[in-house]
């Protein structure tokens, strides 16, 4: 029996865009702009809101290569590095922030292949999902993830700065993201039942058609009991060291066998 996760892309006016499945223990960052993409809907957005399973720096720089927005909600701060754009600059207030320097060069250099990504991404013959897989596992030495790491550590910087100084801003991801979490929960209510809703409706008299319930779920779990039946005792526990012919010796953490077991 195999698991997924249902993903889904929600519009800021809470309407899903489209769902699609993917498998359980899988970074979802990997899928969440190949899926944009294939979005065929009117709506076309151009900015994207996820929580921190939802980006990485690959995706900050696929993102901005094919002119889309990442704006996520990011949690341990503390483990991320911000680059400086020039070694011999030096920050009154934000100094210690910056682990690294930005390698220009190297992004000039190979221009032209992150260019060409872009182009046989739009062309269809290759999908981001398969870019964003070798990025995350290919040999640093490798000219390709060289660049796009370089690249992805300019913009996930830029977007790092913006965050910290602008309120507004994050007033924004936060508001974006708790309109998924919402749409979740509805969506729990709706199709599980959320516990016995629906039978609490039918006993109000809400009409409950046999369509609608042929969406829900049928893996209903309310009888079944993951770890088994315990039996618990108000009374106090039996002094197991007395039953055991074991001696504390007050004032002690040790045990002593007493000789005259």
């Amino acid at each position: 029996m195999y698991g997924g996760i249902a993903y889904h892309h929600v519009a800021d006016n809470y309407i899903a865009i489209f769902s699609r499945f993917i498998p359980c223990g899988v970074w979802e960052a990997i899928y969440i702009i190949d899926w944009l993409l294939q979005n065929t809907s009117d709506l076309q957005p151009r900015r994207l809101h996820a929580d921190t399973q939802g980006q990485s720096t690959p995706v900050f720089a696929l993102a901005h290569l094919l002119g889309i927005e990442l704006l996520p909600r990011i949690r341990n701060w503390k483990d991320l590095v911000f680059y400086k754009a020039d070694a011999n600059t030096i920050y009154s207030h934000i100094e210690p922030l910056f682990g690294g320097t930005i390698d220009w060069d190297l992004i000039e250099r190979h221009w032209q292949d992150l260019i060409q990504v872009v182009l046989s991404i739009r062309a269809g013959t290759i999908t981001s999902e398969a870019i964003l897989r070798r990025l995350g596992h290919e040999s640093r030495k490798n000219r390709l993830y060289q660049v796009f790491r370089e690249l992805r550590r300019v913009i996930r910087t830029l977007f790092l700065l913006r965050y910290i100084s602008d309120p507004a801003m994050r007033g924004e991801i936060t508001a974006e993201t708790n309109k998924v979490e919402a749409y979740n929960g509805f969506s729990k209510w709706l199709s599980f039942g959320n516990g016995g809703v629906l039978r609490d409706l039918i006993a109000e008299g809400v009409e409950v058609r046999p369509e609608d319930i042929a969406t829900l779920s049928p893996y209903i779990t309310s009888h079944i009991k993951r770890f088994g039946e315990y039996t618990l005792s108000e009374q106090a526990p039996p002094d197991l060291a007395h039953i055991a012919g074991w001696e504390v010796p007050p004032g002690t953490a040790s045990v002593e066998r007493d000789e005259a077991a």
